[in-house]
């Protein structure tokens, strides 16, 4: 997404924007997730089901946002602190504007991803969690600071852009492995991220590969040749798929084109 686009936006809707709104989003986490283990809830209501909020359920649309992590009570803690930390850093970095239009994007394509098969499937389920909503801020945050350390098991530093791209690989592999409405799911929850960092990253690809291409017409241009013409200097650094023979009378090389025509004196 330009700059340009992003401050004309900013100028238009800035006012609406939420500051702290990673911490709302534990804040609710936290009220359901107590409410649930003191069974006034079931967490089976907030789910987003596209066919049932079709139906009438349309408080499903921002319930499952504010669905807790569904791991042990013990780890549940860290992983709020760890969404807390990736949130806040990207707000300190973005800003509060564009921080929040960046989970709107996620919020909005997770949403039409689950609603729009419902729509045209009526009676099959379609259920998202926030699970590829909030993976789409880890993906920005391992982007923005590859080099941020966790500690694994609290003891084994391991960069952030290493678990990104584990992250993105079981992604990957599950965009690959399932059903249409599966990809439709993956790819709504990380649409977000495609949108703020697509061009920038194509751009840098093409950068790296120019850069790659430009360092090995350097290297052969300064490395020494290991095969040289006699004849037509013609060498395997320019020409690596050239054959050359040595002539075993004056022990010079030529290329398979003019060690024919070669006559020692």
């Amino acid at each position: 997404m330009s700059q340009k686009l992003l401050d004309n936006l900013e100028k238009r809707f800035g006012r609406y924007a939420i500051p702290n709104l990673t911490l709302h989003i534990i804040g609710a986490q936290v009220l359901f997730w107590v409410l649930i283990m003191l069974g006034y809830i079931d967490p089976n209501s907030m789910v987003m089901d596209g066919g049932k909020v079709l139906h009438g359920e349309v408080w499903r649309v921002v319930t499952f946002v504010c669905m807790p992590p569904n791991i042990r009570p013990l780890f549940i803690i860290f992983a709020w602190l760890i969404f807390h930390l990736m949130g806040t850093s990207l707000d300190e970095h973005w800003g509060t504007f564009k921080y929040n239009l960046y989970l709107l994007l996620g919020f909005i394509g997770s949403i039409l991803a689950c609603i729009i098969p419902a729509f045209f499937y009526d009676g099959a389920q379609f259920i998202v969690t926030n699970l590829y909503f909030q993976g789409s801020v880890f993906f920005a945050f391992a982007y923005l600071f590859p080099d941020y350390e966790f500690y694994m098991f609290f003891f084994l530093p391991v960069k952030v852009k290493w678990l990104a791209i584990l992250t993105g690989a079981l992604f990957a592999l599950g965009f690959l492995t399932g059903g249409w409405a599966t990809k439709l799911l993956i790819f709504g929850g990380v649409l977000n991220f495609f949108v703020f960092f697509g061009k920038e990253i194509i751009t840098n690809h093409k950068a790296n590969k120019r850069r790659a291409e430009f360092k090995r017409k350097e290297e052969i241009k300064t490395a020494k040749a290991f095969h040289v013409c006699h004849e037509c200097s013609l060498d395997d650094q320019v020409n690596p798929e050239m054959e050359f023979r040595y002539c075993s009378k004056c022990g010079q090389g030529f290329c398979k084109d003019h060690i024919k025509n070669h006559k020692c004196e």
